[in-house]
């Protein structure tokens, strides 16, 4: 074989990948392992007809993404039993697959919350429990006198798309 054409036979191979380049290509941005997506939406809390709202910024592009929402729940005392009472976030965020947030005080209660957001994959995206956050939940209780803590694990299942669309 010709000089000329050993050329040509290394150029063609060249362009269809058949020499390794890879010492010329630039690394590419990998997705993280546990990464699952946008899990922005209204999720179970602890009784029936409770929820959680949870909103993730669509324009927060960092590693930490700033999570604003609400907890809407029944009253627990005589003055506010059967009212829905809203906890708006005070501060929320969401790194990776790890979501914290801490509530404003309504009727003298906060809550806290750490947990991890999953894919059930025994799930379609337009059912129940599709996205589960798991964690712990504190619920902080102030009266007059003194301020007392109550913590237990806690499973917010996302409520289905309506819409139909797939997440």
């Amino acid at each position: 074989m010709s000089n000329r054409m050993l050329s040509c036979v290394l150029f063609i191979s060249f362009l269809s990948g058949g020499v390794d380049s890879s010492a010329q290509q630039k690394p590419h941005a990998q997705t993280p392992t546990n990464y699952i997506g946008d899990i922005s939406g209204m999720y179970t809390f602890r009784k029936d007809g409770e929820y959680v709202q949870i909103t993730v910024n669509p324009q927060d592009k960092s590693a930490t993404k700033e999570v604003s929402g609400f907890i809407s729940r029944y009253g627990d005392e005589a003055s506010d039993k059967d009212l829905f009472l809203d906890h708006f976030f005070t501060e929320g965020k969401l790194k990776d697959t790890e979501l914290t947030f801490k509530t404003r005080v309504v009727h003298g209660v906060s809550y806290e919350f750490t947990g991890v957001a999953s894919r059930n994959p025994k799930k379609k995206a337009n059912e129940e429990g599709y996205l589960e956050i798991r964690g712990m939940l504190t619920k902080k209780k102030t009266s007059s006198d003194k301020t007392t803590s109550e913590e237990e694990q806690l499973t917010m299942r996302l409520f289905p798309n309506l819409n139909g669309e797939a997440r």
